[in-house]
């Protein structure tokens, strides 16, 4: 067993000599002999034949990406036969391994995991290991109780294999926890998820995400780990003793290593990211959001379009210098429009801006490049010099549509069936402007406006104003608690859903740099049609909230409903006119995109500012998700059932409206495949239009 651990031992780059002490399955080691892994903490590490001989029989489901893989007791007699011959053969091997290793890696494939240890779909696995080690425990005392003691998790010790060859160590795993390679790249990371392993004497599975990287190697671009396969490693069932307050439990397990999939496309989703958290930290109303949203993501589509002409541009109708890089392009645009919108968070855009440029240049050198393989930093400042102009462009063409950002004088009307300041904070009407902005991409502000409300003496009138009367009560008895759920997720969210599930799907289905930016852009100037649309509605109908309705119902000249004088809805009410629904508009605006790029069965999850991160809804496609944020509305009793009807038809008109009339293929280059064309990515970096 020496003998193996040696062979074994002899394949870590200058690592210290290992003693086996046989009565304790430790291991103790010479620091002073540490040169390339450079660590001093790690002391103990378990015998890789003893420990493989123990949990042979521990053979829970595995889950395997590439293939499966045997790991257990070998036979010794094979073994030694064969021992020379395989020596022979790794000799061979020599000059091909790194180029074997790296086709390897390229073919790698998520295991099978229960959903919840799942990376982010944007993650591919980067590698595998196979550890072979211990989970080390201590017998420690309870500190609220002193007379209890019990077994506490401390730290895993162990050797990492390549999978498929165990007499080839390829580094450590200890304390943090961390995966250290030969190559001196290190990850540290932290448990997100645990799931239980099929067998009950096996640790759980894990999902890992990595805080802190160190070096140039295997491991220095990690982000997220799982740990699969488990065998052994739980806490002993019988107690300790002063003579035995640790315990070093063999076990093995695979780790899978994910890394972010590099693609041009990347930096157009890392900045609607930064957008969408710009949004959130600026305070803005809600109905406020949708126009810097726009403006952001129009400006990133034309900086990108002005150096690969794809389609037709928003606004911007020059032609980026040849040879400008289309990722620096989108990165200025990005930055500028942000910073023009939001100065006070130039910090945080500075940092994002930095951390965007060092990923451009490290994936631009076999992307955007001058033939020699290098990257071109000529590409780069003429890409952040023609992104800088587009941004300018879209913000002086937007700095005169009409909105006006001045606090609101609206009050409103007394009159019966008209919007009066709702409680509880008695508002005036919130951005009166919005009704006769300058649309993006729809004729007029007016062009899609909905047939308006019922008469208050209408059956249908009657009906709605009640059902918003029985369901969205603060106590209400017929509101189901999924439908308060679904009211608050709701509330709390619209924008930044749609363009999280844009993101979600854009990553799925590997959309090219141009595809992604010109996503967002009609995305986002759709909903902020939308948004004006619905606007011009509610100003000009001016019709009346429920909570105003209900608490006057005596006064509508309708014998059918009734007053109640301390309704109070679920959600507070926002301030300005109830018909028709902006959410509903919004929503069918940002479906109609979503369905008509990537399709109707396409199933949707998503999360809300209201709830969290943690609580996550799903639908079976975009149209289900949008049908249930219009009822949510109901739910919440901020609306009646026609007007988010009418306004759901609207939004959805308005989507399919921009979609059909704003950046348009031109010359046939229509890339609503998602990515199957790979030609014109963006990564070329050349100009492919007119100069």
């Amino acid at each position: 067993m020496i003998d193996d651990w040696k062979n074994v031992q002899t394949r870590l780059e200058d690592h210290p000599q290992i003693a086996f002490i046989s009565n304790n399955t430790q291991f103790s080691t010479n620091s002073n002999e540490r040169k390339s892994m450079k660590r001093t903490n790690i002391i103990h590490v378990v015998l890789t034949a003893l420990a493989l001989a123990l949990l042979a029989p521990a053979a829970p489901a595995r889950a395997d990406g590439k293939k499966d893989k045997e790991h257990g007791e070998k036979d010794k007699g094979k073994k030694d036969k064969d021992k020379d011959k395989d020596k022979d053969k790794d000799h061979g091997k020599k000059d091909k391994g790194h180029d074997n290793e790296e086709r390897e890696e390229e073919q790698l494939q998520r295991p099978v995991v229960p959903p919840i240890l799942e990376p982010p779909a944007d993650q591919d696995v980067t590698y595998h290991a196979f550890a072979v080690g211990v989970q080390i425990y201590t017998w420690t005392q309870n500190p609220t109780n002193p007379a209890l003691f019990s077994w506490v998790f401390k730290a895993p010790e162990a050797v990492l294999f390549k999978p498929d060859d165990q007499d080839d160590a390829v580094g450590l795993h200890y304390a943090g926890p961390t995966w250290e390679h030969k190559d001196d790249s290190k990850v540290v990371g932290t448990v997100l998820q645990r799931s239980n392993s099929a067998d009950p004497k096996a640790i759980p599975w894990l999902l890992l995400q990595a805080v802190s990287n160190e070096g140039h190697g295997k491991f220095s671009a990690v982000t997220y780990i799982q740990r699969v396969n488990t065998a052994g490693g739980t806490a002993p069932t019988t107690s300790g003793d002063p003579a035995h307050l640790e315990a070093r439990v063999p076990y093995t397990a695979d780790y899978y290593f994910y890394r972010r999939h590099q693609s041009a496309a990347n930096v157009v989703l890392d900045w609607n990211a930064v957008l969408r958290n710009a949004l959130n930290a600026s305070g803005l109303a809600g109905a406020l959001l949708f126009r810097p949203a726009a403006i952001v993501q129009a400006s990133v589509f034309d900086a990108v379009n002005g150096v690969d002409r794809r389609y037709e541009p928003l606004h911007v109708t020059g032609c980026a210098p040849r040879g400008a890089s289309s990722q620096a392009a989108a990165l200025q645009a990005a930055y500028t429009s942000l910073l023009s919108l939001f100065p006070s968070q130039k910090a945080a855009f500075d940092a994002q801006f930095a951390a965007s440029l060092a990923d451009l240049n490290d994936n631009e050198a076999c992307d955007e490049d001058d033939e020699d393989g290098e990257v071109s930093a000529e590409s780069v400042v003429l890409g952040l010099a023609w992104g800088q102009h587009v941004a300018e462009q879209i913000l002086a063409w937007r700095s005169t549509d009409g909105f006006d950002p001045s606090p609101s004088t609206y009050t409103g009307s007394l009159a019966t069936g008209k919007w009066r300041p709702t409680p509880p904070a008695m508002a005036n009407g919130l951005a009166p402007s919005l009704a006769h902005t300058l649309p993006w991409v729809i004729p007029s502000p007016s062009s899609f406006r909905p047939p308006g409300p019922p008469a208050l003496t209408n059956a249908k009138y009657t009906a709605d104003l009640n059902e918003v009367k029985a369901v969205a009560d603060t106590n209400s008895t017929v509101r189901t608690p999924d439908q308060t759920v679904a009211a608050r997720f709701w509330a709390g969210t619209a924008l930044t859903f749609w363009n999280r599930a844009a993101a979600t799907d854009a990553v799925r289905q590997h959309t090219t740099l141009p595809e992604t930016a010109r996503l967002f852009a009609l995305l986002n100037v759709a909903m902020a049609d939308g948004v004006i649309s619905c606007w011009e509605a509610k100003y000009f109908y001016e019709f009346w909230r429920p909570i105003t309705a209900i608490r006057l119902a005596s006064t509508d000249g309708n014998p059918d409903t009734a007053e109640q004088a301390d309704w109070t809805p679920l959600i507070v009410t926002p301030p300005y006119p109830e018909y028709s629904s902006g959410h509903a508009t919004v929503s069918g605006a940002g479906q109609a995109v979503l369905t008509l790029l990537f399709g109707n069965n396409v199933p949707v999850e998503g999360w809300s500012e209201a709830l969290g991160e943690a609580y996550v809804r799903s639908w079976p496609n975009f149209s289900a998700a949008a049908d249930e944020a219009n009822l949510a509305r109901i739910w919440g009793g901020m609306h009646y059932r026609f007007a988010v009807v009418d306004a759901r038809a609207a939004g959805n008109a308005i989507g399919a409206y921009v979609v059909g009339h704003a950046a348009e293929p031109i010359h046939g280059t229509d890339d609503e495949h998602h990515g199957k064309d790979k030609k014109h990515d963006g990564k070329g970096g050349k100009h492919k239009g007119h100069h």
